[in-house]
């Protein structure tokens, strides 16, 4: 079913990958509204004149979903002191629905759809026994609430858990430390479900297995059962490589470990899908290993020269229909997880040829300081 809908796509959720199906982006950039969150202005020091802003921002919404946003800020309460709030406003107007007080912000989108009206039976009913709720995984809480009226439905706890990587729709992934007087068996990851009402997570254990790492790595591809991590080294104060290393992800156990003389653009530019581990250069191209060998799998083509070439771009990446989505300075690129050529590129029309430094002959813009991918939101997917 999910091939069908979404070809050559992970079926499950995984942040990195950014991918929001059945949401239409917008054809423009256009202002739809606006709400002040912040002081700024010119200063003089001497005879210059320098920009500044204050620190404090209402930032971004952790989640978007059919129309509405969901995130939080820090308002000043009638009687002088300050609070989170968390909101719920209108993505097309701002227009605010809703506001709760110093309450755990959920991050996860959750479709239960509750007790089948036959035992046993398939397909069931959303909207009878079943909800849509706004998860929250810390604090050694699970807590639900309603999209509707932020109201709490269910406040669990999960100890001795205290959070858990939401991997996908109703289940969730967390490594328990027992201590240094368990070994060889002291990391157990714990797979458990956020479905249902048990006041335990022992009556929540899917599964509860040895592990040999401390935490779950950096990147992973859920549906080949592999993760990794990077880090990069200095020779004298100058970049010199990085090294990639992947693991099982059900076991924790080290598969490969691999150090190239190249230096990574950003750890945000690092991803695992399609049984493949990819980074993003400084070189401006990326570089995908197995995720189960090591093998180099690729090198993709190099983007454009002046902007593309260096790597220069967002610190994020986007995964989806066999594509890998990089924006860089110079517009969007497509490159293809098979062999890392370069499907496409979008470069957004500017009014003026040269209009300012980013503008070619053609009236493209040839260094994007920010663009909104139209298909790939912030948003949230279950599988």
């Amino acid at each position: 079913m999910w091939d069908k809908l979404y070809p050559n796509t992970n079926p499950y959720w995984n942040d990195r990958y950014m991918f929001t199906p059945w949401v239409q982006g917008p054809n423009t950039a256009h202002i739809a509204w606006v709400r002040q969150d912040n002081l700024g202005g010119l200063v003089q020091f001497g005879d210059y004149l320098k920009p500044f802003t204050l620190t404090v921002s209402v930032g971004t919404p952790t989640i978007v979903y059919m129309g509405r946003c969901y995130g939080s800020l820090t308002k000043t309460m009638p009687d002088g002191t300050a609070k989170s709030v968390w909101q719920c406003y209108d993505l097309r107007t701002g227009k605010i629905y809703w506001e709760r007080t110093d309450v755990p912000v959920p991050t996860v989108i959750e479709y239960d759809r509750g007790t089948p009206e036959t035992p046993g039976a398939e397909p069931r009913q959303m909207g009878y026994t079943g909800n849509v709720w706004r998860v929250y995984i810390g604090g050694g809480r699970l807590i639900k609430y309603h999209p509707w009226s932020g109201a709490t439905a269910y406040n669990f706890s999960i100890s001795p858990l205290t959070t858990g990587t939401y991997y996908r729709n109703g289940y969730a992934l967390t490594v328990r430390d027992l201590g240094a007087a368990a070994a060889p068996d002291r990391y157990r990851l714990i797979n458990w479900t956020t479905f249902g009402t048990s006041a335990t997570i022992a009556g929540r254990i899917e599964s509860n297995k040895t592990y040999a790492r401390s935490s779950l790595p950096t990147v992973m591809d859920f549906n080949a059962g592999v993760g990794a991590t990077f880090s990069k080294q200095m020779i004298a104060g100058a970049p010199a490589n990085t090294t990639i290393i992947a693991y099982d992800l059900w076991t924790g156990k080290q598969l490969w470990n691999v150090t190239v003389d190249e230096w990574s653009y950003s750890g945000a530019c690092f991803i695992a899908d399609h049984g493949k581990i990819a980074l993003l250069t400084e070189q401006g191209y990326w570089l995908a290993w197995d995720a189960r060998t090591g093998t180099l799998a690729w090198k993709s083509e190099k983007m454009d020269y002046p902007c593309g070439e260096p790597g220069y771009g967002a610190y994020s990446v986007q995964s989806a229909y066999g594509l890998l989505f990089r924006q860089s300075y110079d517009g969007i690129y497509a490159f293809n997880w098979t062999n890392g050529k370069i499907v496409w590129k979008y470069v957004a029309p500017a009014d003026f040829p040269f209009e300012t430094q980013y503008t070619d002959k053609a009236g493209g813009i040839t260094c994007i300081l920010l663009i909104l991918m139209p298909i790939l939101l912030t948003g949230r997917c279950m599988y």
